[in-house]
């Protein structure tokens, strides 16, 4: 079984995780996936499971099939860095005497819908380009389309898998919901280097489909947790809010990227991020350092934020750490501050402007951060100042749902 991407509509280890259980209840096969545009590749490729799915190659007889990641980080469309076509090109020189099956999220050729052709692999020339010197490559198989779809090219046939959820309808140039169930397409690979396929249909269950839905394949609101300095994704405050965000708003996609402490890498990831979701809505959430970024964001982009003992001065702390090793509390990451770094963060710091865009959360008791700085540097903003407590703020699940509503008013 090969799952061609998009396992979580977010990229979460809990996802992972639920999807590799639920699918073993079922099939004793070996499984192996790919990451599609929702996915982290990263994720899938770190979490540790029994009977992990693989994730680059599948012997089958006189067959081999190749996996390849086509996923650009917070973009919807596909491409391929240099490095997964050399390794294409690689096993393809070391592997002549094989039929091969080469499978990838995004579609490589257009598929007659022109708002999913939209999200194209971008370098298809330069991946045919390698298929072409080949003529051992019988099939190039994605997902990505939610439909079936099947070609061929140069005697390669080209071939799309239906979606085992919602199905998009063919031929269309504007979103549109199929009426179709679910499916999976199915493969016999034969000795020869020919291949017999078909697709599957749930049968006998009703399955829900919201047709009014609009936007689905475009990318949903999403919430941007922005941790603090050598923090992560798996802090509390973080994990607290990607949990109760599932459960309570799931039309939200979640996003907490690992942020270095080196400013310069951290201001473009959280540029590219905001920006590949932009014109949905963004709505941020700063914790200590995490607050600085929120508030440089807010104030480019005109966004609202809910800041958690956010740090104001970044530059007067960080420069006792230029030199020193710094590991991160959550991982095996390991940094060293330079000067430059100092000069990076110094040209971010913003003040607020936009008042209305902010609230700001501090406990008096803030043993890392003296959060009389933050009160007086939000003065005008909504500001809920609580006694005692600590940095990393006490009793945050309590304001989860009124500062989602305040981050979404206008």
């Amino acid at each position: 079984m090969v799952c061609t991407g998009d396992i979580a509509s977010a990229g979460h280890e809990s996802c992972y995780r639920r999807f590799v259980s639920i699918v073993r209840q079922y099939f004793s096969e070996p499984l192996a996936w790919l990451p599609g545009n929702h996915d982290s590749a990263e994720i899938m490729g770190s979490v540790e499971l029994p009977q992990s799915p693989e994730a680059r190659v599948i012997e089958q007889g006189n067959w081999l099939i190749l996996l390849l990641n086509s996923v650009v980080p917070f973009k919807v469309h596909g491409n391929f860095e240099q490095d997964e076509l050399e390794y294409l090109e690689q096993m393809l020189s070391v592997n002549t005497d094989k039929h091969i099956m080469v499978m990838l999220h995004h579609q490589p050729v257009l598929v007659g819908s022109k708002w999913i052709d939209q999200y194209i692999l971008r370098n298809a020339d330069a991946f045919f380009a390698v298929i072409d010197r080949f003529p051992n490559v019988r099939a190039i198989v994605w997902g990505h389309v939610h439909q079936d779809y099947s070609s061929q090219r140069n005697g390669v046939e080209l071939i799309a898998t239906p979606s085992t959820c919602v199905q998009f309808k063919p031929l269309c140039d504007d979103f549109t919901v199929d009426t179709l169930m679910p499916g999976y397409r199915w493969f016999d690979l034969h000795d020869d280097g020919t291949l017999s396929t078909g697709v599957e249909r749930v049968t006998g269950k009703q399955y829900v489909i919201d047709y009014k839905s609009a936007g689905y394949w475009f990318p949903m609101a999403a919430l941007l947790y922005i941790h603090g300095f050598l923090s992560g994704p798996s802090s509390f405050k973080a994990q607290q809010t990607q949990a109760w965000l599932a459960a309570n708003h799931p039309e939200i996609d979640y996003h907490c990227p690992q942020l270095s402490p080196y400013p310069a890498e951290t201001q473009q990831l959280l540029e590219q991020l905001v920006e590949s979701v932009l014109p949905q809505p963004v709505y941020l959430m700063g914790s200590s350092l995490g607050g600085f970024w929120a508030t440089w964001l807010a104030e480019k982009y005109n966004l609202r934020a809910l800041l958690i003992n956010p740090a104001v001065n970044p530059q007067d702390f960080m420069p006792k750490y230029v030199g020193m090793e710094l590991k991160s509390y959550h991982s095996d990451d390991v940094y060293f501050l330079q000067e430059h770094h100092i000069d990076e963060i110094k040209a971010v710091d913003v003040q607020p402007k936009r008042l209305d865009n902010y609230w700001l959360l501090v406990q008096t008791s803030d043993e890392t951060l003296d959060y009389r700085h933050s009160v007086q540097k939000y003065a005008g903003c909504k500001q809920t100042i609580e006694q005692g407590g600590d940095h990393a703020f006490q009793g945050f699940e309590r304001y989860l749902e009124s500062g989602l509503a305040f981050l979404r008013s206008t």
